[in-house]
């Protein structure tokens, strides 16, 4: 037996001496690329590898989905064994442990962390009040990338600024109640590279307004749960946008969109999760639609629209939109229908006249460079077909219509191949959705039936 583990162990040996006579540059690139999970586990190669991954220059740490790095104290030991540079930090915690990330932020700021993911995991209610950071999350001045989520921002420590960072993503974030909207527009002032901003209900405690500066900025996405008192001043690098208003339109509507001017992509979720007309949406959060907007979208390529098609608030903004973005080429409509008609069983009336509704809205030089039209959630309303016999009789550099549909129309599929085309390289294509094949399975085949 002796003799026979002896052979077993002098490969493993050697081969471990042959790794440890690389230069040392060589074999902490080796380490690095492995990831920190498996060059923790060269600890068992042998008594010359027992702490020869403490002296990688830098280290990521992951601890968002369980594994080795599940418990609380794992992060612990990591932290306490490696001296050296935490590059990348990213822990997702329950409430239980939600704590623990305030012991780490001290040390994380001494490190030179680049890449900052923080989320706290629990059940949002309406009573919940996520748990508040510690300020050193501030004192973290080589962060590139900030993503926070479920937490509570602390106030600001002295001498705190990040001047390297380019990426700021707030989820379901407070701040507080004195000064929140100060706090926001001085985190985003004082970050000059900022290229990338997300703030997804945010929380800010009431309706003050203030200006949003951030002159670099590319990405930007906005999510309201409230009244978001926000004035974007010149966006002159902005790439692509997306609002989402989820059950609140501000009444600065108008005024965000002229702030997205120079665009080439943008995303409005413009529906509700019960419809324009129940109770979450009420007249004074609805947006005052303009009959033109005061700006041209001349960079605007592409467009995605969430939003309900059987209402006449997002059909009349679907229109404006095209009005005032003549080089648009790839527009892709979202439809959110199928909920009204579930919660109604069914039993909506649809009135016929409604399609004269969206011939109304045209105009001559709509659409005239459109080329590719995507409408996902299609249930066959007179104002969805009507709105796809429009597209084809008039976009002229139209290619492709495609349509994903819930329920199958023979007779209005074959209506829509027929109908007149002003591009002779136009082609309608069709595909049910996956949720139209679960609902064509249990909900809707009787009321398609009566279609």
């Amino acid at each position: 037996m002796p003799p026979r583990r002896r052979r077993k162990t002098e490969p493993a040996a050697a081969a471990t001496d042959a790794l440890l006579s690389l230069p040392t540059e060589v074999l902490d690139d080796i380490l690095a690329r492995v990831g920190l999970r498996d060059a923790v586990r060269t600890s068992v190669l042998s008594r010359a590898w027992t702490r020869r991954w403490e002296f990688i220059p830098s280290i990521d740490i992951s601890a968002e989905d369980g594994g080795m790095w599940k418990a609380p104290s794992a992060v612990d030991g990591i932290l306490l064994r490696f001296p050296g540079r935490v590059r990348r930090f990213h822990v997702s915690l329950e409430k239980a442990t939600s704590c623990r990330v305030n012991d780490w932020l001290p040390t994380l700021s001494r490190r030179g962390v680049e890449s900052l993911s923080v989320k706290l995991r629990s059940h949002i209610q309406r009573d919940f009040r996520p748990p508040r950071l510690h300020e050193s999350v501030f004192y973290c001045s080589s962060l590139t990338v900030l993503s926070l989520s479920t937490c509570t921002m602390p106030s600001f420590p002295m001498d705190w600024g990040f001047p390297n960072l380019r990426s700021l993503i707030l989820s379901n974030v407070r701040f507080l109640e004195e000064y929140g909207h100060d706090q926001l527009q001085e985190i985003i002032e004082t970050c000059p590279l900022l290229e990338d901003l997300r703030l997804v209900k945010v929380d800010l405690y009431g309706d003050i307004e203030f200006v949003m500066q951030a002159p670099k900025l590319r990405f930007l996405t906005l999510g309201f749960i409230e009244e978001f008192g926000c004035i974007l001043q010149e966006l002159p690098r902005l790439h692509s946008a997306a609002l989402d208003m989820w059950n609140y339109v501000p009444s600065n509507f108008a005024e965000l969109l002229a702030a997205l001017v120079q665009a080439r992509n943008l995303q409005l979720r413009l529906c509700t999760e019960g419809g324009w007309e129940d109770g979450w949406v009420h007249d004074h959060w609805r947006p005052t639609i303009p009959r033109k907007l005061p700006c041209t979208f001349h960079n605007l390529k592409s467009l995605k629209l969430h939003m309900d098609f059987s209402e006449p608030t997002p059909i009349e903004l679907t229109f404006l939109l095209l009005k005032s973005a003549p080089n648009l080429q790839i527009l892709k409509l979202v439809l959110r229908n199928i909920i009204n008609i579930i919660m109604s069983n069914g039993e909506r009336e649809y009135d016929e006249n409604d399609t004269v509704f969206l011939n109304e809205q045209w105009e001559d030089g709509m659409c005239a460079n459109l080329q590719v039209v995507h409408m996902d959630g299609v249930y066959w309303l007179p104002d969805e077909m009507s709105f796809m016999e429009l597209i084809l009789s008039k976009a002229s550099l139209l290619r492709t219509l495609s349509v994903s549909y819930l329920v199958e129309n023979a007779t209005l599929m074959r209506a829509l191949q027929r109908s007149n085309k002003a591009s002779p390289q136009a082609q309608v294509l069709f595909k049910v959705t996956e949720v139209g094949e679960d609902y064509n399975r249990q909900h809707l085949p009787c009321i398609a039936e009566g279609m």
